[in-house]
């Protein structure tokens, strides 16, 4: 943490301890870890889970595609010669660029919807 971080979080603190800033806990319907289309795994659109998940009045909508889905099979000791490779839909696949802008386009249609993008990655 760089020093002028590290005065603006003791300035925050400061603030909050002698009552300046109220802080008060909220509770929030969250719905977490839904793959949309942009995973091989999702059956609806990022834009229809946005849609379902404002409807039932829920606060925050973390979606979490797959980031690469993509396996390379091969052949040993042949496997430079002897291989498979095996790609699925996935947010790579799609455009980073592109599943953001679909996001930043699902902020501006749903503002009471607290929109977190993310992505599920997994060590292959």
């Amino acid at each position: 943490m760089r020093r002028s971080e590290k005065c603006l979080l003791a300035g925050a603190v400061g603030l909050i301890a002698i009552g300046v800033v109220d802080v008060r806990a909220a509770t929030l319907r969250a719905v977490i870890h839904i793959h949309s289309r942009y995973s091989h795994t999702g059956t609806e659109s990022i834009d229809e889970i946005a849609k379902k998940a404002a409807e039932k009045g829920i606060d925050v909508f973390i979606p979490t595609d797959t980031f690469v889905a993509e396996w390379d099979y091969g052949l040993w000791p042949l496997r430079g010669l002897v291989h498979e490779t095996v790609s699925r839909t996935s947010v790579v696949s799609v455009g980073a660029d592109r599943y953001l802008e679909r996001i930043r386009e699902i902020r501006e249609r749903y503002p009471g919807l607290i929109v977190i993008p993310g992505v599920e990655v997994a060590p292959y």
